[in-house]
Protein backbone atom coordinates (compact mmCIF):
# COMPACT_ATOMS: atom_id res chain seq x y z
CA UNK A 1 0.00 0.00 0.00
CA UNK A 2 1.40 3.39 -1.05
CA UNK A 3 0.26 6.52 0.76
CA UNK A 4 0.95 10.07 -0.41
CA UNK A 5 0.22 13.43 1.16
CA UNK A 6 -0.10 16.15 -1.48
CA UNK A 7 0.01 19.86 -0.61
CA UNK A 8 -0.68 22.36 -3.38
CA UNK A 9 -0.43 26.10 -2.93
CA UNK A 10 -2.13 28.54 -5.30
CA UNK A 11 -3.11 32.21 -4.98
CA UNK A 12 -5.75 32.51 -2.27
CA UNK A 13 -5.91 28.87 -1.19
CA UNK A 14 -4.10 25.68 -0.18
CA UNK A 15 -5.28 22.17 -1.05
CA UNK A 16 -4.22 19.03 0.79
CA UNK A 17 -5.01 15.46 -0.25
CA UNK A 18 -4.23 12.16 1.50
CA UNK A 19 -4.16 9.35 -1.07
CA UNK A 20 -3.80 5.59 -0.59
CA UNK A 21 -3.15 3.50 -3.71
CA UNK A 22 -4.81 6.14 -5.83
CA UNK A 23 -7.89 6.36 -3.59
CA UNK A 24 -8.63 9.71 -1.98
CA UNK A 25 -8.81 9.24 1.80
CA UNK A 26 -9.00 12.84 3.04
CA UNK A 27 -9.15 16.25 1.40
CA UNK A 28 -8.92 19.81 2.68
CA UNK A 29 -9.29 23.21 1.07
CA UNK A 30 -8.07 26.22 3.07
CA UNK A 31 -8.91 29.72 1.93
CA UNK A 32 -6.51 32.51 2.90
CA UNK A 33 -9.28 34.93 3.82
CA UNK A 34 -10.99 32.41 6.13
CA UNK A 35 -8.22 30.45 7.90
CA UNK A 36 -9.40 27.63 10.18
CA UNK A 37 -9.10 27.85 13.95
CA UNK A 38 -9.38 24.14 14.81
CA UNK A 39 -7.11 23.06 17.70
CA UNK A 40 -5.82 26.61 18.16
CA UNK A 41 -5.72 28.01 21.71
CA UNK A 42 -7.00 31.57 22.20
CA UNK A 43 -7.26 33.99 25.06
CA UNK A 44 -10.99 34.63 25.30
CA UNK A 45 -13.08 37.10 27.21
CA UNK A 46 -16.24 35.53 28.61
CA UNK A 47 -19.05 37.72 27.39
CA UNK A 48 -22.20 35.94 28.55
CA UNK A 49 -22.67 32.72 30.51
CA UNK A 50 -25.56 30.37 29.89
CA UNK A 51 -26.59 26.75 30.40
CA UNK A 52 -26.34 26.88 34.21
CA UNK A 53 -22.81 28.20 33.95
CA UNK A 54 -21.58 25.35 31.75
CA UNK A 55 -21.53 27.32 28.48
CA UNK A 56 -20.55 30.83 27.53
CA UNK A 57 -20.35 33.17 24.58
CA UNK A 58 -16.76 34.38 24.39
CA UNK A 59 -14.75 36.86 22.33
CA UNK A 60 -11.44 35.47 20.97
CA UNK A 61 -10.37 38.71 19.29
CA UNK A 62 -11.51 38.25 15.71
CA UNK A 63 -14.65 36.21 16.32
CA UNK A 64 -17.17 35.05 18.89
CA UNK A 65 -17.30 31.38 19.95
CA UNK A 66 -19.48 29.19 22.12
CA UNK A 67 -17.29 27.58 24.76
CA UNK A 68 -17.78 24.75 27.20
CA UNK A 69 -16.70 25.77 30.69
CA UNK A 70 -14.88 22.90 32.38
CA UNK A 71 -14.96 23.80 36.08
CA UNK A 72 -12.49 21.06 37.03
CA UNK A 73 -9.79 22.37 34.66
CA UNK A 74 -10.49 25.94 35.76
CA UNK A 75 -10.01 25.07 39.43
CA UNK A 76 -6.76 23.26 38.66
CA UNK A 77 -5.47 26.24 36.65
CA UNK A 78 -6.80 28.94 38.97
CA UNK A 79 -8.99 30.59 36.33
CA UNK A 80 -12.09 32.59 37.11
CA UNK A 81 -15.07 31.48 35.03
CA UNK A 82 -17.10 34.67 35.35
CA UNK A 83 -18.46 37.16 32.86
CA UNK A 84 -15.73 39.57 31.80
CA UNK A 85 -12.90 37.22 32.79
CA UNK A 86 -10.05 36.34 30.41
CA UNK A 87 -9.48 32.57 30.05
CA UNK A 88 -7.72 30.39 27.47
CA UNK A 89 -9.95 28.23 25.28
CA UNK A 90 -9.24 25.66 22.57
CA UNK A 91 -11.29 25.40 19.38
CA UNK A 92 -12.86 21.94 19.11
CA UNK A 93 -15.27 22.55 16.20
CA UNK A 94 -15.09 24.96 13.30
CA UNK A 95 -18.04 27.27 12.61
CA UNK A 96 -20.53 25.98 10.03
CA UNK A 97 -23.70 27.24 8.40
CA UNK A 98 -23.70 30.36 10.50
CA UNK A 99 -23.19 28.51 13.78
CA UNK A 100 -20.46 29.70 16.10
CA UNK A 101 -17.26 27.72 16.43
CA UNK A 102 -17.22 25.53 19.56
CA UNK A 103 -14.42 25.81 22.11
CA UNK A 104 -13.53 24.33 25.49
CA UNK A 105 -11.52 25.35 28.53
CA UNK A 106 -10.20 21.76 28.76
CA UNK A 107 -6.94 22.41 26.94
CA UNK A 108 -4.48 20.01 25.37
CA UNK A 109 -1.38 19.85 23.17
CA UNK A 110 -1.99 17.19 20.52
CA UNK A 111 0.58 14.87 18.97
CA UNK A 112 0.28 11.78 16.78
CA UNK A 113 0.57 9.40 19.75
CA UNK A 114 -0.25 11.48 22.83
CA UNK A 115 -2.35 14.38 24.01
CA UNK A 116 -0.91 16.39 26.90
CA UNK A 117 -3.59 17.73 29.27
CA UNK A 118 -1.77 20.19 31.54
CA UNK A 119 -4.57 20.37 34.08
CA UNK A 120 -5.52 16.68 34.22
CA UNK A 121 -4.98 14.72 37.41
CA UNK A 122 -4.36 11.33 35.78
CA UNK A 123 -3.40 9.54 32.56
CA UNK A 124 -5.85 7.69 30.32
CA UNK A 125 -5.98 5.61 27.16
CA UNK A 126 -8.23 6.26 24.17
CA UNK A 127 -11.27 3.99 23.93
CA UNK A 128 -10.43 3.58 20.23
CA UNK A 129 -7.91 0.81 20.97
CA UNK A 130 -9.52 -2.30 19.50
CA UNK A 131 -7.34 -4.85 21.31
CA UNK A 132 -7.30 -4.99 25.10
CA UNK A 133 -3.69 -6.21 25.09
CA UNK A 134 -2.53 -3.14 23.12
CA UNK A 135 -4.46 -0.85 25.43
CA UNK A 136 -2.97 -2.44 28.54
CA UNK A 137 0.57 -2.28 27.15
CA UNK A 138 0.27 1.45 26.45
CA UNK A 139 -1.39 2.10 29.83
CA UNK A 140 1.63 0.56 31.58
CA UNK A 141 4.01 2.94 29.77
CA UNK A 142 2.19 6.20 30.55
CA UNK A 143 3.18 6.43 34.27
CA UNK A 144 6.84 6.19 33.19
CA UNK A 145 6.64 9.44 31.21
CA UNK A 146 8.41 12.19 33.16
CA UNK A 147 6.42 15.37 33.77
CA UNK A 148 6.05 18.04 36.42
CA UNK A 149 2.26 18.09 36.27
CA UNK A 150 -0.71 17.17 34.11
CA UNK A 151 -1.70 13.95 32.43
CA UNK A 152 -1.43 12.23 29.06
CA UNK A 153 -4.00 10.54 26.87
CA UNK A 154 -2.60 7.78 24.67
CA UNK A 155 -3.99 7.91 21.12
CA UNK A 156 -4.17 4.90 18.82
CA UNK A 157 -0.94 6.06 17.21
CA UNK A 158 0.81 5.02 20.44
CA UNK A 159 0.36 1.32 19.59
CA UNK A 160 3.73 -0.42 19.65
CA UNK A 161 5.65 2.77 20.53
CA UNK A 162 8.59 2.47 22.92
CA UNK A 163 8.85 4.48 26.11
CA UNK A 164 11.70 6.46 24.51
CA UNK A 165 9.49 7.52 21.59
CA UNK A 166 6.60 8.44 23.91
CA UNK A 167 8.92 10.40 26.22
CA UNK A 168 10.36 12.37 23.31
CA UNK A 169 6.88 13.27 22.08
CA UNK A 170 5.78 14.17 25.61
CA UNK A 171 8.70 16.60 25.94
CA UNK A 172 7.78 18.29 22.66
CA UNK A 173 4.13 18.64 23.73
CA UNK A 174 5.06 20.05 27.14
CA UNK A 175 7.44 22.54 25.50
CA UNK A 176 4.62 23.64 23.19
CA UNK A 177 2.37 24.13 26.19
CA UNK A 178 5.01 26.14 28.05
CA UNK A 179 5.23 28.59 25.14
CA UNK A 180 1.45 28.93 25.30
CA UNK A 181 1.49 29.69 29.04
CA UNK A 182 4.20 32.32 28.53
CA UNK A 183 1.97 34.16 26.06
CA UNK A 184 -0.99 33.80 28.43
CA UNK A 185 1.01 35.38 31.26
CA UNK A 186 1.64 38.59 29.30
CA UNK A 187 -1.55 38.85 27.19
CA UNK A 188 -4.05 41.51 28.15
CA UNK A 189 -6.68 41.16 25.42
CA UNK A 190 -8.30 38.35 23.40
CA UNK A 191 -6.14 36.78 20.70
CA UNK A 192 -4.07 33.77 19.67
CA UNK A 193 -2.00 31.93 22.27
CA UNK A 194 -1.20 28.82 20.20
CA UNK A 195 -1.78 28.94 16.45
CA UNK A 196 -4.03 26.37 14.76
CA UNK A 197 -2.33 23.60 12.80
CA UNK A 198 -0.86 24.56 9.43
CA UNK A 199 -2.27 23.03 6.22
CA UNK A 200 -1.61 19.29 6.08
CA UNK A 201 -0.29 19.00 9.62
CA UNK A 202 -3.64 17.89 11.04
CA UNK A 203 -4.07 15.20 8.37
CA UNK A 204 -0.54 13.95 8.99
CA UNK A 205 -0.95 14.00 12.76
CA UNK A 206 -4.28 12.20 12.72
CA UNK A 207 -3.37 9.50 10.18
CA UNK A 208 -4.12 6.48 12.35
CA UNK A 209 -3.16 3.44 10.30
CA UNK A 210 0.10 4.40 8.54
CA UNK A 211 2.49 7.30 8.02
CA UNK A 212 2.47 8.45 4.38
CA UNK A 213 5.28 6.97 2.30
CA UNK A 214 5.68 10.27 0.47
CA UNK A 215 4.92 13.90 1.31
CA UNK A 216 5.19 16.32 -1.60
CA UNK A 217 4.38 19.98 -2.18
CA UNK A 218 4.70 22.49 -5.00
CA UNK A 219 5.56 25.25 -2.52
CA UNK A 220 8.58 24.92 -0.25
CA UNK A 221 7.42 27.59 2.20
CA UNK A 222 3.98 26.00 2.59
CA UNK A 223 5.63 22.62 3.24
CA UNK A 224 7.95 23.89 5.99
CA UNK A 225 5.38 23.37 8.81
CA UNK A 226 5.00 19.76 7.62
CA UNK A 227 8.78 19.34 7.65
CA UNK A 228 9.00 20.82 11.16
CA UNK A 229 6.24 18.52 12.39
CA UNK A 230 8.02 15.48 10.95
CA UNK A 231 11.33 16.48 12.52
CA UNK A 232 9.70 16.81 15.93
CA UNK A 233 7.11 14.03 16.00
CA UNK A 234 7.73 11.64 13.08
CA UNK A 235 11.49 11.45 12.50
CA UNK A 236 11.05 8.17 10.58
CA UNK A 237 8.73 9.78 8.04
CA UNK A 238 10.03 10.82 4.65
CA UNK A 239 10.99 14.50 4.53
CA UNK A 240 8.58 16.56 2.42
CA UNK A 241 9.74 16.78 -1.16
CA UNK A 242 9.14 19.41 -3.83
CA UNK A 243 7.60 18.85 -7.26
CA UNK A 244 6.86 21.41 -9.99
CA UNK A 245 3.42 23.04 -10.00
CA UNK A 246 2.56 21.40 -13.34
CA UNK A 247 3.21 17.93 -11.94
CA UNK A 248 1.15 18.71 -8.83
CA UNK A 249 -1.70 19.96 -11.03
CA UNK A 250 -1.68 16.63 -12.88
CA UNK A 251 -1.77 14.74 -9.57
CA UNK A 252 -4.87 16.68 -8.46
CA UNK A 253 -6.42 16.27 -11.93
CA UNK A 254 -6.18 12.50 -11.41
CA UNK A 255 -8.22 12.95 -8.19
CA UNK A 256 -10.82 15.27 -9.74
CA UNK A 257 -13.43 12.56 -10.24
CA UNK A 258 -13.19 11.48 -6.59
CA UNK A 259 -13.34 15.11 -5.42
CA UNK A 260 -16.45 15.67 -7.55
CA UNK A 261 -18.01 12.53 -6.06
CA UNK A 262 -17.37 13.90 -2.55
CA UNK A 263 -19.42 16.97 -3.51
CA UNK A 264 -22.25 15.16 -5.29
CA UNK A 265 -25.48 13.76 -3.90
CA UNK A 266 -24.98 10.31 -5.40
CA UNK A 267 -21.80 8.22 -5.33
CA UNK A 268 -21.08 4.69 -6.54
CA UNK A 269 -20.20 1.80 -4.23
CA UNK A 270 -17.29 -0.29 -5.55
CA UNK A 271 -18.45 -3.56 -7.16
CA UNK A 272 -22.05 -2.37 -7.52
CA UNK A 273 -24.68 -0.26 -5.81
CA UNK A 274 -24.73 3.42 -4.91
CA UNK A 275 -25.16 5.84 -2.00
CA UNK A 276 -27.48 8.85 -1.97
CA UNK A 277 -26.30 11.41 0.59
CA UNK A 278 -28.69 14.10 1.87
CA UNK A 279 -27.40 16.49 4.53
CA UNK A 280 -29.95 18.61 6.36
CA UNK A 281 -29.59 21.11 9.19
CA UNK A 282 -30.16 18.46 11.86
CA UNK A 283 -28.76 15.22 10.44
CA UNK A 284 -27.47 13.38 7.39
CA UNK A 285 -29.37 10.56 5.70
CA UNK A 286 -27.63 8.03 3.45
CA UNK A 287 -29.68 5.62 1.37
CA UNK A 288 -28.07 2.47 -0.05
CA UNK A 289 -29.41 1.77 -3.52
CA UNK A 290 -28.91 -1.79 -4.78
CA UNK A 291 -29.23 -0.96 -8.50
CA UNK A 292 -27.92 -3.98 -10.40
CA UNK A 293 -25.73 -5.14 -7.55
CA UNK A 294 -27.65 -8.39 -6.99
CA UNK A 295 -26.94 -10.00 -10.35
CA UNK A 296 -26.17 -13.67 -9.77
CA UNK A 297 -27.18 -13.61 -6.08
CA UNK A 298 -30.37 -14.03 -4.07
CA UNK A 299 -31.89 -10.92 -2.53
CA UNK A 300 -30.91 -11.83 1.01
CA UNK A 301 -27.35 -12.77 0.16
CA UNK A 302 -26.91 -9.86 -2.24
CA UNK A 303 -28.33 -7.35 0.24
CA UNK A 304 -26.02 -8.62 2.97
CA UNK A 305 -22.96 -8.31 0.73
CA UNK A 306 -23.93 -4.81 -0.44
CA UNK A 307 -24.66 -3.56 3.08
CA UNK A 308 -21.23 -4.70 4.22
CA UNK A 309 -19.41 -3.32 1.16
CA UNK A 310 -21.20 0.00 1.52
CA UNK A 311 -19.87 0.42 5.07
CA UNK A 312 -16.41 1.38 3.85
CA UNK A 313 -17.79 3.82 1.28
CA UNK A 314 -20.01 5.43 3.95
CA UNK A 315 -16.99 5.89 6.23
CA UNK A 316 -14.91 7.23 3.34
CA UNK A 317 -17.57 9.74 2.25
CA UNK A 318 -18.21 11.08 5.75
CA UNK A 319 -14.49 11.65 6.25
CA UNK A 320 -13.99 13.23 2.82
CA UNK A 321 -17.01 15.48 3.24
CA UNK A 322 -16.07 16.31 6.87
CA UNK A 323 -19.62 15.49 7.99
CA UNK A 324 -20.39 15.00 11.66
CA UNK A 325 -23.44 14.78 13.90
CA UNK A 326 -26.14 12.14 13.53
CA UNK A 327 -26.03 10.05 10.35
CA UNK A 328 -28.75 7.50 9.49
CA UNK A 329 -27.83 4.85 6.89
CA UNK A 330 -30.87 3.15 5.35
CA UNK A 331 -29.76 -0.42 4.62
CA UNK A 332 -31.06 -2.74 1.94
CA UNK A 333 -33.52 -4.93 3.85
CA UNK A 334 -33.49 -5.37 7.62
CA UNK A 335 -30.62 -7.68 8.62
CA UNK A 336 -31.25 -9.39 11.96
CA UNK A 337 -29.45 -11.78 14.26
CA UNK A 338 -26.12 -12.94 12.87
CA UNK A 339 -26.65 -10.99 9.64
CA UNK A 340 -27.26 -7.79 11.62
CA UNK A 341 -24.23 -8.43 13.80
CA UNK A 342 -22.07 -8.91 10.69
CA UNK A 343 -23.27 -5.59 9.22
CA UNK A 344 -22.65 -3.76 12.50
CA UNK A 345 -19.15 -5.27 12.71
CA UNK A 346 -18.44 -4.13 9.14
CA UNK A 347 -19.40 -0.54 9.98
CA UNK A 348 -17.36 -0.46 13.15
CA UNK A 349 -14.38 -1.86 11.28
CA UNK A 350 -14.84 0.71 8.49
CA UNK A 351 -14.61 3.60 10.97
CA UNK A 352 -11.63 2.16 12.84
CA UNK A 353 -9.15 4.47 11.09
CA UNK A 354 -11.38 7.55 11.08
CA UNK A 355 -9.65 10.37 12.99
CA UNK A 356 -13.05 11.59 14.22
CA UNK A 357 -14.73 9.77 17.08
CA UNK A 358 -17.77 7.77 15.94
CA UNK A 359 -20.41 5.77 17.85
CA UNK A 360 -22.29 3.19 15.76
CA UNK A 361 -25.46 1.20 16.43
CA UNK A 362 -27.91 -0.88 14.40
CA UNK A 363 -31.68 -0.57 14.67
CA UNK A 364 -32.56 -4.04 13.41
CA UNK A 365 -36.30 -3.51 13.24
CA UNK A 366 -35.86 -0.56 10.88
CA UNK A 367 -32.82 -1.70 8.94
CA UNK A 368 -30.97 1.49 9.85
CA UNK A 369 -27.40 2.02 11.02
CA UNK A 370 -27.09 5.10 13.26
CA UNK A 371 -23.73 6.85 13.38
CA UNK A 372 -22.88 9.70 15.72
CA UNK A 373 -19.69 11.22 14.32
CA UNK A 374 -17.69 13.98 15.95
CA UNK A 375 -17.87 17.39 14.26
CA UNK A 376 -14.55 19.18 13.84
CA UNK A 377 -13.80 20.71 10.43
CA UNK A 378 -16.16 22.77 8.33
CA UNK A 379 -17.98 20.50 5.82
CA UNK A 380 -16.26 20.27 2.45
CA UNK A 381 -19.24 21.48 0.42
CA UNK A 382 -19.44 24.67 2.48
CA UNK A 383 -15.70 25.35 2.05
CA UNK A 384 -15.74 24.74 -1.70
CA UNK A 385 -18.89 26.78 -2.28
CA UNK A 386 -17.54 29.74 -0.30
CA UNK A 387 -16.09 32.63 -2.33
CA UNK A 388 -12.42 32.25 -3.21
CA UNK A 389 -11.68 35.66 -1.73
CA UNK A 390 -13.23 37.88 0.89
CA UNK A 391 -16.21 39.67 -0.64
CA UNK A 392 -18.25 40.58 2.40
CA UNK A 393 -18.54 44.22 3.36
CA UNK A 394 -20.21 45.35 6.56
CA UNK A 395 -23.69 46.71 6.05
CA UNK A 396 -24.72 49.97 7.70
CA UNK A 397 -27.11 47.94 9.86
CA UNK A 398 -24.34 45.67 11.16
CA UNK A 399 -22.12 48.68 11.88
CA UNK A 400 -24.99 50.24 13.83
CA UNK A 401 -25.05 47.12 16.02
CA UNK A 402 -21.28 47.24 16.57
CA UNK A 403 -21.27 50.92 17.56
CA UNK A 404 -24.21 50.47 19.93
CA UNK A 405 -22.47 47.47 21.48
CA UNK A 406 -19.38 49.65 21.99
CA UNK A 407 -21.51 52.32 23.69
CA UNK A 408 -22.95 49.72 26.08
CA UNK A 409 -19.50 48.27 26.79
CA UNK A 410 -18.17 51.77 27.55
CA UNK A 411 -20.97 52.35 30.08
CA UNK A 412 -20.15 49.07 31.82
CA UNK A 413 -16.43 49.87 31.93
CA UNK A 414 -17.05 53.29 33.51
CA UNK A 415 -19.47 51.83 36.07
CA UNK A 416 -16.87 49.40 37.44
CA UNK A 417 -14.29 51.91 38.66
CA UNK A 418 -13.49 55.64 38.62
CA UNK A 419 -12.36 56.63 35.13
CA UNK A 420 -10.74 59.82 33.86
CA UNK A 421 -10.13 58.78 30.25
CA UNK A 422 -12.12 56.51 27.96
CA UNK A 423 -10.94 54.98 24.66
CA UNK A 424 -13.07 52.90 22.29
CA UNK A 425 -11.01 50.58 20.09
CA UNK A 426 -12.70 49.58 16.81
CA UNK A 427 -12.05 48.48 13.23
CA UNK A 428 -11.68 51.31 10.70
CA UNK A 429 -15.18 50.71 9.33
CA UNK A 430 -16.79 50.78 12.78
CA UNK A 431 -14.71 53.79 13.86
CA UNK A 432 -15.86 55.70 10.79
CA UNK A 433 -19.46 54.81 11.61
CA UNK A 434 -19.27 56.27 15.14
CA UNK A 435 -20.24 59.74 13.93
CA UNK A 436 -23.25 58.91 11.71
CA UNK A 437 -26.15 61.19 12.52
CA UNK A 438 -28.76 58.59 13.50
CA UNK A 439 -26.44 57.22 16.24
CA UNK A 440 -25.71 60.68 17.69
CA UNK A 441 -28.36 60.34 20.45
CA UNK A 442 -26.76 57.15 21.77
CA UNK A 443 -23.28 58.72 21.74
CA UNK A 444 -24.61 61.88 23.40
CA UNK A 445 -26.28 59.78 26.10
CA UNK A 446 -22.93 58.11 26.83
CA UNK A 447 -21.34 61.56 27.29
CA UNK A 448 -24.18 62.75 29.53
CA UNK A 449 -24.12 59.62 31.66
CA UNK A 450 -20.34 59.31 32.11
CA UNK A 451 -19.16 62.88 31.65
CA UNK A 452 -16.49 61.56 29.30
CA UNK A 453 -16.06 62.06 25.57
CA UNK A 454 -14.41 58.83 24.38
CA UNK A 455 -11.41 58.80 22.09
CA UNK A 456 -11.94 56.56 19.07
CA UNK A 457 -8.99 54.37 18.08
CA UNK A 458 -9.11 52.59 14.71
CA UNK A 459 -7.02 49.42 14.18
CA UNK A 460 -6.30 48.45 10.58
CA UNK A 461 -6.04 44.69 11.15
CA UNK A 462 -9.14 44.36 13.33
CA UNK A 463 -12.31 42.59 12.13
CA UNK A 464 -15.44 44.72 12.25
CA UNK A 465 -17.01 42.76 15.11
CA UNK A 466 -14.14 43.39 17.53
CA UNK A 467 -14.74 45.99 20.23
CA UNK A 468 -12.50 46.85 23.20
CA UNK A 469 -12.74 49.58 25.81
CA UNK A 470 -9.69 51.19 27.37
CA UNK A 471 -9.90 53.16 30.62
CA UNK A 472 -7.47 55.15 32.73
Amino acid sequence: MTRRLLLSRSPGETRVALVSNGRLIDYEVRRDHAPPRLDGIYLARIRKMTGDGRLAFADIGDAEVMTDLDAKSARAAGWSLTEGALVPVQIAQESRRGRLARATTRLGSIGPRLVYLPHAAADSVSHRFSAAAEKDAVAQLLPRIERRSGGFVARRGARGASIEVLQAEARALMTEWESCTERFATARSPGVLLAPTAPGVGLLRDTVSAIPDEIVSDDRAAAEPLAAFCRTFLPDAAAPGWIPAAEMARAFDDLEEQIDAALSRRVAVPEGGALTVDRTEGMTVIDIDSGAAFEGASFGRGAQQLNRRAAHEVANQLRLRAIGGLVAVDLVGSPRGKAGAAVLAAYRDAFRDDPARAEIDLVESRGVVLISRQWSRQPLDEVVSAPAERTDRPSPESLDTIVLRAVRAARVAVSRAPVTRLTVHLSPAAAGHWTVSHLAPAVAELLAETGLSPAIAAHEDWPDARVEIGTD
